[in-house]
């Protein structure tokens, strides 16, 4: 194995790591929050987090068997409609949705592991020699750049409503 399949595969591992921390408290949210709309998206970034570490173990193993980077596992298509998914959730629960406090922190521990994953996907991209190596990171950044909008956007949205419609309904202040 060469070294630069050990650094990769170095790099796997606490990938892994970091996506099985987020996917335990991805869950553990679903379950404490009081609203239906959190438990959806919560449940549905622990989903994604299930698909990293399934996507991460292939790729550990095709090295380890000395396969190297392979297209196939290194290339995927990153999800495009999450902020649809909440705006259509947000639409729809406006009325029934109260977050306390503990949903809020939630968020804000959301943020940060999503913070995290994608500066250590963007730094690891800096240091990838093989080109497969590279886009692999560089989507799993842009993936978690989009988790990230998505928690943000809820973030908004529990703690200022009206701005969040403003903002993500384009309504206009003269009434257009």
């Amino acid at each position: 194995m060469s070294a630069a399949q050990d650094k990769a595969m170095q790099m796997l591992a606490t990938a892994l790591e970091m996506e099985e921390k987020g996917q335990e408290y991805y869950l553990k949210a679903s379950q404490t929050t009081n609203n239906e709309m959190g438990r959806e998206i919560w449940k549905l970034l622990a989903d994604y987090e299930v698909q990293h570490m399934e996507r991460i173990k292939e790729i550990y193993d095709s090295l380890k068997a000395g396969q190297g980077w392979r297209e196939d596992l290194a290339l995927f298509s990153v999800p495009t409609d999450l902020g649809q998914v909440f705006r259509r959730l947000a639409k729809n629960q406006k009325e029934h949705i109260r977050a306390d406090t503990g949903d809020i922190e939630a968020l804000g521990v959301g943020i940060d592991f999503e913070s995290a994953a994608i500066k250590f996907y963007e730094d690891h991209s800096a240091l990838a020699e093989d080109p497969l190596e590279k886009k692999f990171v560089d989507l799993m950044a842009e993936e978690e750049r989009t988790h990230l909008n998505l928690l943000s956007d809820m973030k908004m949205y529990y703690t200022d409503p009206e701005s969040w419609f403003m903002e993500k309904e384009r309504a206009g202040l003269d009434g257009a």
